[in-house]
């Protein structure tokens, strides 16, 4: 996200435990409850034109981010599907998510609801909380949602700057990249056993190693990562 100071200031202002108890049904938080949170724990500063709530709670209606006023709410609840269907750390979900938020609160960027989602930043993802997965791999932003931002008058480094941050974010976890180093070169080295009779055994073993590292399921490994 450095990439972005050059439009917004990041400041971390701490956490919390002292969350309320949901005021609606089925767990979940209020977005008022949650602003109100916020702001009480962290008063306004006059000089910031937006801020950014990150919570593990339950928000209203199950969104997973959601401007309200000058404050964007961001949440973590209930996405341990998407993470593991998309292949995404926690990191990167809340980036993208951040990106999102701060858009919709600065341009008012929004997908037109009426359009079928495309893997935009901007989508909806109303209908059914399984569509994030698609924007979340897709991580573009539409020509229609350029166009608008354009009109908005965001700046073209600033449009590439979101850009860059969402080509992090669609990048294969590093243990992809490894997964298939290893494979391939467990691939050439049976190969080779086999092929010049040498080790032959071990070459059949390599070979059978190569497809069973192929079939493991890719996920964030925090170390390489970073």
């Amino acid at each position: 996200m450095n990439r972005l100071q050059n439009f917004y200031r990041f400041e971390y202002l701490g956490s919390s435990e002292n969350v309320p108890d949901p005021d609606l049904p089925h767990n979940r938080h209020s977005f008022r409850q949650l602003e109100e949170l916020f702001y009480t724990l962290y008063p306004r500063p006059e000089e910031n034109s937006y801020d950014v709530m990150l919570t593990q709670k339950r928000m209203e209606e199950d969104y997973f981010s959601k401007p309200q006023g000058r404050l964007g709410l961001v949440s973590s609840s209930d996405t341990d599907l998407i993470l593991r269907d998309t292949r995404k750390s926690v990191e990167k979900y809340f980036a993208f998510l951040i990106v999102d938020v701060l858009g919709w609160i600065q341009f008012n960027a929004e997908h037109d609801a009426d359009e079928e989602d495309v893997g935009c930043l901007f989508d909806g993802c109303y209908d059914s909380r399984s569509t994030i997965v698609l924007s979340l791999n897709e991580c573009i932003i539409c020509n229609n949602c350029v166009d608008n931002l354009k009109r908005m008058s965001i700046s073209n480094e600033q449009l590439e700057a979101i850009t860059e941050v969402l080509s992090w974010v669609k990048r294969p976890p590093m243990s992809s990249y490894f997964k298939w180093a290893l494979s391939i070169s467990l691939l050439f080295v049976g190969a080779g056993f086999v092929l010049t009779s040498v080790y032959t055994d071990i070459g059949i073993v390599a070979l059978g190693a190569s497809g069973w590292v192929v079939t493991i399921i890719d996920r964030p490994w925090p170390i390489l990562e970073r």
